[in-house]
């Protein structure tokens, strides 16, 4: 491996361990109630009743991007696309007040089936409304 290459690659290192350093662990559940995972083919998002700065709870929603089944494990994409759902099973939401949880149960490349789970990270309630903390 030549210089150039090494330093590329240490470069790319840490900008991915930096990015997994910053993230923040979701916050929306300790300021909001009925909260649920809904999907259908194509999208998947968390729905809630939040409260809003002046007291009172509003509904509200946010899309998940960017999470994929790969080989039976949960995983963030850098593509827009949710997919998951597609090839995952009892898909729920576990939550307490420090984290936030996709559990499922999905297929591996092989086809047997593997428990799994994602943390979501960066969503809060902004005044009645689920938005990523950024």
């Amino acid at each position: 491996m030549t210089l150039p290459n090494v330093f590329f690659g240490l470069v790319a290192l840490s900008t991915l361990v930096a990015g997994a350093a910053f993230a923040e662990p979701s916050s929306f559940q300790q300021s909001c109630d009925r909260i649920q995972l809904d999907a259908n083919d194509t999208s998947v998002w968390i729905t809630a009743q939040c409260r809003t700065m002046r007291g009172d709870f509003k509904r509200t929603s946010y899309e998940l991007r960017g999470i994929a089944n790969i080989d039976g494990q949960l995983r963030q994409e850098r593509k827009r696309e949710t997919s998951f759902q597609r090839s995952c099973r009892d898909i729920s939401l576990k939550w307490t007040e420090k984290n936030v949880q996709i559990l499922a149960l999905c297929k591996t490349m092989s086809g047997a089936e593997r428990r799994t789970s994602f943390t979501l990270n960066d969503i809060q309630n902004n005044d009645g409304k689920l938005m990523v903390a950024r």
